[in-house]
């Protein structure tokens, strides 16, 4: 990619053309260092950068991170300077430049304390970048040990600054008490003007009268603007000033002392400094451009290498910014330019926004090469050009002599000479400002000749041969801006395929012009243009009737649609209910069969010596083989209805940073890493590893009663209370409501302690189960016993 095209003023030129340096200052809004705005208002002296893909992934992920957690850093100033002074062995540098470090360091340690959240981590390569930050964790303990949390030297920084510091405030104390003795004594004399005190340059001084100063020993500091009063310092007041002069020199030399100490625990880590002085900065510029993105709901379209540049729904910035103080939106705009039609020809009437579609793709296609997201859909996709030129306006160059159409003819021989398949040409009114035919013969002459070079390109123009031209030429398309014809206004909508009337006479009868004038107008263009004339307006109305009736039958279709998907979706969620109820009724029987089967082996130990023992152990034996087809039943209910979930509602597309459902655990996540089997979540109570299919989106389970079910019974305040619960098995939410349930009749019993069974398995249920104790303030402790008593498996508590 040609890196050196900006060192033409023409380049630049077409950066303020395009009002690129608008953008610029609104994005320069958000950054808090001076050093940033200057960085992002030099963009527009800078070529394109090679690596401008990694620098969108990582704008576009920073975009949708500060929507979710704030990263705000504090102004911060360049350090390069200390860092140089630094490098000098046994020099200090000043406080002031300690604070200087000590702003980079917040920032640096701010970004890398915010990368380490959870929900952070999907942002792959935003994270990327944030590992180069270092770590500064050393120098800023080494800072802390003789700075405040307010970055204000500590007294006590070393015993030698604590005693000048103590002595400094005791003579303090002692001047003041001294100048308060002369004050009484001149008071009573009545040689002071009103006021009495005052202060000069720092020091106490008395406000004599002119007529009594030479009786009064000191040092006089000056006098009022009158004559009358002068101000003077008592000598014994002047004195101790001195040694308190003295003192602060001595302070000093101890701070300087202080510094040079610190400054040697800190030059090993000069180069982290630089590195993240550079991030810091990087950082800055980043979010200033996030911020700025996420004002206009800027994304990162797709980039491709085919050379196609596809807008939809695309906004000019500046004009969605201006409607957003409005409180209104824009007309969002569709282009396309392909292989086949690599330049498209906009005609119709002034005013009607020719101009801002030149514009608007001028300035996103600047933006997105300069490293902004840019509001458009996120269906667009763009090729990148080394050359984006812009002929927009006034060319006129009063300095060298020139007329507005001669500066644009030399505009135009520099375009043919060095424009390539690898340029974007944006001119508006091709040919204008001289003679039309002469202008129009140009015109077409260059449009050939930029079809030849292969540039993709958008031109607007007024000219009848241009529009026959793009008509009956391969590689140009005709585009037109739609007009009212009924009420006689533009419409600012881009029609692509059909060239657009000027609507010149048209507008001239809007303006109640005399019609001898437009009649006599009509007559030198000749009748043949203005059939074509009309012939075109006639075309663009039908067309917009046309598009009207599609619209309506449209929107029809899009209500039998929705009709149609909600009666579906009824049915759906019925039998998403009757599958529900069937499963929860089989988990019912066999939680009841269970009950029965450990009634009935109570009741065969009790009888094993009387002579039904037999018949017992057959009923036995009959309630585990009931068991056994119940819990096959129950097993294949939950897998028809969560097979029902997955299918109707766990189809779309999981991707990391999603919120999902865990169907199985009943439990809420956000997935972190996804493969083509396995999904890594982030949940309340630990991190998972499981199959996709046990996934399904947050947003579609609200379709979906996954609430879990409490798998003991509630046992009465007055009865008695069981010592043990066994959560095992359990599914880790059911687990936790259930311990919760059992722990409240705890505290109206009289136990002094519980035992939890909870099994040894992954670890997952005993991690939660931790987690959940240690909330509780009712809990004094819990731990495992030893492995005899069920070691790991088992978790014992003890209430307070």
């Amino acid at each position: 990619m040609n890196k050196r095209y900006l060192a033409s003023s023409v380049f630049v030129k077409s950066q303020f053309l395009l009002e690129f340096d608008k953008v610029i200052q609104l994005t320069a809004d958000y950054a808090v260092s001076d050093q940033a705005k200057t960085a992002l208002q030099d963009l527009i002296y800078e070529p394109f950068s090679d690596s401008i893909h990694l620098e969108l992934d990582v704008l576009d992920e920073l975009a949708q991170a500060i929507k979710m957690h704030a990263l705000n850093l504090v102004n911060f100033q360049s350090i390069q300077d200390d860092l140089t002074r630094l490098k000098i062995p046994g020099i200090e540098i000043s406080v002031d430049s300690i604070l200087r470090l000590v702003k980079v360091i917040i920032n640096n340690q701010e970004v890398k304390q915010k990368a380490s959240v959870p929900t952070f981590l999907v942002f792959k390569n935003l994270v990327a970048f944030i590992e180069g930050f270092p770590d500064l964790t050393k120098p800023l303990i080494s800072i802390k040990r003789i700075f405040d949390e307010n970055y204000q030297l500590r007294d006590d920084a070393s015993e030698e600054l604590q005693s000048i510091r103590n002595e400094r405030l005791k003579l303090n104390r002692s001047i003041y008490s001294a100048f308060k003795k002369e004050l009484e004594i001149y008071r009573a004399k009545l040689y002071l003007a009103e006021g009495e005190e005052s202060i000069r340059d720092g020091r106490f001084v008395l406000r004599v009268l002119a007529e009594h100063k030479r009786k009064i020993s000191g040092l006089v500091l000056g006098e009022s603007d009158s004559g009358k009063t002068v101000f003077i310092e008592p000598q014994v007041c002047f004195e101790l000033n001195n040694k308190l002069i003295d003192l602060s020199f001595k302070e000093q030399r101890e701070i300087n002392k202080i510094l040079s100490i610190l400054c040697a625990a800190i030059r090993p880590y000069l180069e982290f400094f630089e590195i993240a002085y550079d991030k810091v900065l990087a950082m800055d510029i980043l979010l200033a451009k996030a911020h700025y993105a996420n004002s206009i709901n800027g994304i990162k379209p797709s980039l491709n290498s085919n050379k196609l540049l596809h807008l939809i729904s695309g906004f000019h910035p500046l004009l969605l910014h201006k409607f957003q103080q409005q409180d209104s939106k824009p007309i969002p705009m569709d282009i396309l330019l392909d292989e086949q039609h690599k330049i498209l020809l906009i005609s119709g009437p002034n005013a009607g926004g020719k101009t801002i579609v030149l514009k608007t793709i001028g300035l996103l296609q600047l933006m997105l090469q300069k490293g902004f997201l840019i509001p458009v859909s996120k269906k667009s996709s763009f090729c990148l050009f080394d050359k984006i030129w812009v002929d927009i306006g006034d060319w006129q160059s009063l300095d060298e002599g020139l007329s507005t159409y001669s500066a644009k003819l030399r505009y135009m021989k520099k375009l043919v000479l060095e424009a390539d398949d690898s340029s974007l040409v944006l001119m508006d009114e091709l040919g204008s400002g001289t003679e039309p035919k002469i202008g129009g013969a140009i015109a077409e002459s260059v449009l050939k000749e930029l079809i030849n070079l292969k540039v993709f390109g958008v031109i607007t123009t007024h000219y009848s041969n241009l529009k026959s031209f793009a008509h009956t030429n391969k590689g140009i398309q005709n585009g037109s801006m739609l007009y009212d014809e009924v009420k006689m206004i533009p419409l600012y909508k881009l029609q692509i395929g059909k060239p657009g009337s000027s609507y010149a006479l048209d507008i001239a009868r809007k303006m109640q012009f005399p019609k001898k004038i437009i009649n006599y107008a009509k007559e030198i263009v000749g009748s043949d243009l203005v059939k074509m004339e009309d012939l075109l307006a006639k075309m663009e109305m039908e067309k917009i009737q046309l598009e009207k009736t599609v619209a309506d039958y449209k929107a029809k279709i899009d209500t039998l649609n929705k009709l149609i998907k909600a009666y579906e979706a009824m049915q759906k969620q019925h039998e998403l209910k009757r599958l529900k109820l069937k499963m929860d009724s089989k988990q019912i029987e066999y939680q009841k069969n269970l009950e029965l089967r450990k009634e009935n082996h109570t009741i065969l130990n009790e009888i094993k010596e009387k002579m039904d023992y037999v018949e017992a152990k057959n009923q036995l034996e009959r309630t585990k083989s009931k068991e056994k087809k119940l819990a096959g039943e129950w097993n294949q209910a939950e897998h028809d209805y969560y097979h029902m979930v997955k299918s109707d509602y766990g189809s779309a597309l999981i991707k990391p940073g999603d919120k999902v459902i865990l169907l199985k655990q009943g439990l809420s996540g956000v997935v972190q890493e996804i493969s083509e089997k396995k999904a890594k979540v982030y949940t309340e109570f630990f991190t998972i590893e499981l199959n996709k299919e046990e996934l399904i989106l947050e947003k579609q389970s609200l379709l979906v009663d996954n609430k879990p079910k409490v798998n003991y019974q509630l046992i009465d305040k007055n009865a008695s209370l069981p010592g043990t619960i066994d959560l095992r098995g359990q599914k880790v939410e059911h687990a936790i409501q259930a311990l919760e349930n059992y722990l409240d009749q705890a505290l109206l019993s009289s136990l002094k302690d519980a035992k939890i069974l909870h099994g040894k398995g992954s670890g997952v249920l005993k991690s939660a189960i931790h987690k959940q104790l240690k909330k509780l303030k009712f809990i004094n402790s819990f731990y495992q016993p030893e492995e005899d008593s069920g070691g790991a498996g088992v978790t014992i508590v003890v209430f307070k």
